[in-house]
């Protein structure tokens, strides 16, 4: 049997070198745990799936706007009045609902847990608005003078002072502005 002898400090210093492997390999594991801890906890998102409608005809509201209330999170409505809002936060919502010639209307408080979805069928008022009524009144007919054609008469001094006319009146009537051959 051999037995080696080693000194005191050799072996403390062993024992503290085991020490700060022993640290460094839990903080390696700790750090992985902390990783896959906040990746599971980043997807602790959820989803509000809803239908648009008109209240007093039961028709679905195409392309109206959606939001959430108190944030700048918005959608619009497909053409089947389905709007659907994803990576909420968990916790209480409230939506608010609008369309051109319809209320604003707000849905009711709406809370979101995680793995759950939320659907909603939030029903819009239509606007009633009144309008005066219109008169529309036509003017008499009045015939307007219009402008005549300018006119030029032709004497018989006209035709012989033309200048190369030769006392031709074809001639003559050629010489003058809109007249041509």
């Amino acid at each position: 049997m051999i037995s080696i002898i080693v000194p005191a400090k050799i072996v403390k210093i062993l024992i503290r070198k085991q020490k700060y492997m022993y640290i460094s390999i839990m903080k390696n594991i700790l750090l992985i745990i902390m990783f896959f801890a906040s990746s599971f906890c980043y997807g602790q998102n959820c989803s509000v799936k809803g239908k648009l409608f008109d209240k007093k005809t039961g028709e679905i509201l195409p392309f109206a706007n959606v939001t959430v209330e108190g944030t700048n999170n918005g959608c619009t409505s497909d053409e089947n009045g389905i709007f659907v809002f994803n990576d909420l936060k968990p916790g209480f919502v409230r939506l608010i609902a609008s369309f051109v010639g319809y209320k604003d209307t707000y849905s009711s408080q709406l809370k979101l847990g995680v793995g759950r979805d939320v659907y909603v069928e939030i029903e819009l008022m239509p606007l009633v608005n009144t309008l005066q009524e219109v008169n529309v009144v036509a003017a008499p007919f009045r015939k307007v003078v219009e402008s005549p054609l300018s006119m030029r008469r032709i004497g018989i001094a006209d035709i012989e002072n033309s200048p190369g006319g030769n006392r031709d009146i074809s001639v003559v009537v050629q010489s003058f502005p809109g007249i041509r051959p």
